[in-house]
């Protein structure tokens, strides 16, 4: 089940966004939206047993580097720009909103390679958790390049797209209290052969609110205050890859990878789509995705 793309960049008062947002998984829960497609009732009118397959028995697929990153985020701002700029509402509003936003570093060398692995180890040693490495290799990338991303604060209500600064980024329950609250007070928990489900087959509706409490937000991908980027570092591949995923107004999209995840952003940003992720594989053949190397890809 997919979700529509917002078509507004107005962020709507937070007491609306959550009122709504509690009746909306209130009405998916009692018609049964978050049940798996494709499962088959049996005579007896209950659902057939389903084998859960969980991510760390799975590979997750990535196969990159900095370099690789570097290639595939400057096609994704080259495509991005070339996308917006044909529409009437970018004259208008001078530009648009991309989680890879850029600015001019005014003059400043751009840090070494070094110098922010010695800040990601520092991340790693707050969180009590060793991140991932297309995480790391993305952060890498992202902030040696010639144009410095263009900070924000993610308690402004407005224009905060993109990736939260290493010193910004926590739990979830921390930096959003009440938002995180209000998904507590309608509890999702679906079982592990709907939870484990990736790519189009996923359910968008499936989740389990509980394990927001070990979130981790890392940046916000609409100019909308629910939009989270998170990770799961207690949902983790055989390689140690974190579960990812994207907060939507009732559900969420999960990747098996931060890499998986941002290969499905760049679709939203470069695309002329209808709705949010995820996109089958198909959708990302010949496009800027490709430029992050993936071997043996196992979900559709």
């Amino acid at each position: 089940m997919s979700v529509l793309k917002s078509s507004s960049a107005v962020v709507a008062q937070p007491s609306f966004r959550f009122r709504c947002l509690a009746s909306l998984c209130a009405l998916f829960m009692l018609s049964g939206c978050g049940d798996e497609p494709g499962t088959k009732p049996k005579a007896d009118g209950t659902k057939a047993a389903k084998t859960a397959t969980h991510l760390h028995d799975r590979h997750s697929a990535y196969a990159g580097s900095p370099s690789d990153w570097s290639a595939f985020m400057d096609c994704w701002r080259k495509a991005s720009f070339e996308l917006n700029s044909t529409k009437p509402e970018a004259a208008k509003s001078g530009g648009h909103l991309t989680v890879l936003g850029k600015q001019a570093l005014g003059g400043r060398p751009a840090p070494t390679e070094a110098e922010l692995r010695v800040g990601l180890a520092r991340l790693e040693a707050r969180l009590k958790t060793e991140l991932p490495k297309s995480y790391k290799d993305f952060w890498v990338a992202y902030k040696s390049q010639a144009l410095a991303p263009s900070a924000f604060n993610p308690q402004n209500r407005s224009r905060f797209v993109g990736m939260l600064e290493l010193d910004d980024v926590g739990l979830f329950k921390d930096l959003e209290p009440d938002y995180w609250a209000i998904k507590q007070a309608v509890p999702i928990h679906s079982d592990d052969s709907e939870y484990f489900v990736y790519g189009v087959a996923q359910d968008s509706v499936s989740g389990r609110t509980s394990d927001h409490a070990r979130a981790i937000l890392i940046g916000k991908y609409d100019d909308d205050s629910t939009a989270l980027i998170l990770l799961h570092p207690h949902v983790r591949t055989s390689d140690g890859e974190m579960q990812a995923s994207l907060n939507q107004h009732a559900g969420e999209f999960r990747a098996p990878s931060f890499a998986e995840l941002m290969r499905q952003l760049s679709i939203l940003e470069t695309v002329d789509v209808a709705h949010v992720p995820p996109y089958p594989q198909k959708t990302l053949a010949g496009r800027c995705a490709e430029r992050l190397p993936m071997t043996n890809v196992w979900w559709e």
